[in-house]
């Protein structure tokens, strides 16, 4: 998922929500919908994906490669994603912003990735 779809999907998602906060007015929101709570979940952990391949995983082309770095590490930014979606589905996404990615510009930026169109 590219860059600008992933914001797409983002911002879709908010206003599902926020559709959702109009119906209890003034009241705090606590998201009920477990399709939302899974949206929400893994289009964070696809931006903490596309972090880890710009900057610590660069050239990476085998998900479980990245995951099993990430889990060796002292910061394994993906922990809360695996336990929150599954080991399996962490990895499937990884593979997916993998295939996705042509390749990332040198600098180090999150916004060298160049994907694939």
């Amino acid at each position: 998922m590219n860059a600008s779809t992933l914001e797409k999907r983002k911002k879709e998602l908010h206003e599902k929500i926020n559709a959702q906060c109009k119906q209890f007015p003034g009241m705090k929101l606590v998201i009920k919908d477990k399709k939302l709570i899974n949206e929400r979940d893994e289009l964070s952990c696809i931006e903490m994906i596309n972090s880890l391949l710009c900057y610590d995983c660069v050239g990476f082309k085998n998900a479980e490669e990245v995951m099993q770095k990430e889990e060796k590490s002292d910061f394994n930014y993906l922990k809360t994603y695996v336990e929150k979606l599954g080991r399996e589905r962490v990895v499937e996404l990884i593979q997916e912003q993998i295939d996705s990615i042509d390749h990332v510009e040198s600098g180090a930026f999150y916004n060298s990735i160049v994907w694939k169109t």
